[in-house]
């Protein structure tokens, strides 16, 4: 079953990752190509149920991509 998701930076150094559908995202990943080398995130391949948003410190905020294996790349909002 197919879910959706959105992000917002927030504060200097966080981003939120939401969850707005009403299924699980399995297997959330937040990445930043072409900085996969120096880019940085507190998680990454994590599970978000319905409704639920989490909390990330990354080191950029910039040029993520933000996607589950059931939901397609995250829109930011």
């Amino acid at each position: 079953p197919r879910t959706a998701l959105f992000y917002t930076a927030a504060e200097d150094g966080y981003i939120i990752v939401e969850n707005a559908g009403d299924k699980p995202a399995v297997g959330v990943t937040v990445e930043c190509y072409g900085e996969d080398t120096v880019f940085e995130t507190e998680d990454s391949v994590f599970w978000l149920n319905a409704g639920e948003s989490v909390r990330l410190r990354v080191n950029r905020t910039e040029g993520l991509t933000i996607k589950a294996w059931n939901a397609p790349e995250a829109i930011r909002r």
